[in-house]
């Protein structure tokens, strides 16, 4: 039975991805004129802008007031566009077009916004966003051995790829964009998260403790980072399970010696749809000191939270620019820095603790009065980046997540590799 309900969750999971993929293809913008526009011309038009190649002087379309109409032509027989909304997307068309001779590559989910601009004059490389080169892959673990013992966050891992690529999945479009310059990182990332009670060994779960819960998903994340503001702002949507689907208990048994008895009393399986926010603010930078505020929130089946700290960045550093590797953007060959992190989290809802969101079948979860609202989260981390390269080692802590349960604390470690 629990293996026909995994196979429904990883169904819906397939059937969701379907639904988001023909919702953006379906989706339709309307100019300032008022003149809707479906999908079909909108894909024809920033492709247009893409592969231009022509360049139209800018003052006579300035003065030209008969814009002749252009048949757009697809498979859906699509009409003609009016004659205002035509005159500002050729503007617009030409300011791109001169951005482009100027090397300048912008980012394709930032088309959408452009075409919707009064005024061609407002496009300017001060607003509008580039799509980051670089290209790099991003391997971590993470675990409670030798720091807690193996209990609460017991065990994660995540394999990321950061290219300009996955900036054309659908996805992506329904990422935050950013308002003024920046430079956008586009990624994907697979991570499994394990959890575990304080008493994994024993023949059932001991009340009140924490229960057995793994998942696993699929994420679509974008960093616009503005070092003119100081500005980062990330954000993520995921999608995948919790439960036996994810594969936790099977996982976490093939590194113990002495197997955890309890994973089959573990959190049902359920669907996993996962919005992220994290907008970070520098307010002192220099060459070798930063100091940041920051906030977040999460929404969706898993983690519903907000939280707001402040971290400080101390060593060899490119103000600013510390969480990726060498591109143009950071010219430095080599730097060696440390984090302080610190933040102070409010939880309204935790599947982890108190089970999935749409399946409230699970043999035992926690009640919403047991778990803590409010809760202390921190970390220490030391960097070492070389090139297009680098080592991220440091250690995570987190306050006590429901009555009666201790503070929990684990090491990471992360390796990048850029190409």
């Amino acid at each position: 039975m629990r293996r026909k309900v995994g196979y429904i969750v990883w169904a819906i999971m397939s059937v969701s991805i379907l639904i988001i993929v023909g919702c953006n293809d379906s989706e339709t913008t309307r100019s300032e004129s008022g003149f809707t526009i479906d999908s079909s011309q909108q894909q024809i038009l920033e492709e247009d802008i893409i592969h231009s190649d022509s360049i139209i002087p800018l003052s006579d379309l300035l003065h030209n007031q008969s814009v002749e109409r252009r048949q757009i032509k697809s498979s859906t027989s699509v009409s003609r566009l009016n004659i205002s909304y035509k005159s500002n997307f050729e503007r617009i068309k030409q300011r791109i077009f001169e951005l482009k001779q100027e090397e300048y590559k912008i980012d394709p989910n930032e088309l959408r916004r452009l075409i919707k601009k009064k005024h061609s004059d407002d496009i300017s490389m001060e607003i509008v966003s580039e799509l980051s080169p670089s290209q790099f892959f991003s391997l971590f673990t993470e675990n409670d051995i030798m720091v807690s013992g193996d209990q609460y966050y017991t065990n994660g891992s995540r394999i990321a790829w950061v290219s300009p690529f996955v900036a054309h999945s659908p996805i992506s479009g329904m990422l935050i964009p950013y308002p003024w310059h920046a430079r956008n990182y586009y990624g994907i990332s697979i991570v499994q998260n394990m959890y575990t009670p304080s008493h994994p060994d024993d023949d059932k779960p001991r009340p009140g403790d924490r229960p057995f819960a793994g998942y696993m998903y699929i994420s679509h994340f974008k960093q616009s980072i503005d070092p003119i503001h100081k500005l980062k702002l990330y954000s993520s949507l995921d999608i995948g399970v919790i439960g036996p689907a994810s594969f936790g208990g099977r996982f976490q048994r093939a590194f113990h010696q002495k197997e955890p008895k309890d994973w089959i009393i573990q959190i049902e399986n359920d669907v996993i749809v996962n919005y992220n926010i994290q907008l970070e603010k520098s307010l002192f930078s220099s060459r070798f000191f930063q100091f940041d505020l920051m906030g977040a929130l999460q929404a969706g089946t898993v983690y519903d939270n907000a939280s707001a700290g402040a971290q400080i960045i101390f060593g060899r550093i490119n103000p600013f620019m510390h969480s990726f590797i060498k591109d143009d953007y950071n010219n430095h060959k080599f730097d060696l820095f440390f984090i302080l992190n610190y933040r102070y989290q409010h939880n309204w809802y935790d599947a982890t603790l108190q089970g999935g969101l749409i399946n409230k079948t699970s043999p035992y979860v926690l009640n919403e009065d047991l778990v803590i609202k409010n809760v202390k989260r921190g970390s220490a981390t030391m960097n070492l980046r070389y090139g297009h390269s680098g080592m991220e080692f440091g250690f995570y802590y987190i306050g006590p997540e429901f009555v009666n349960a201790q503070s929990h604390r684990w090491w990471r470690l992360c390796l990048t590799f850029g190409f």
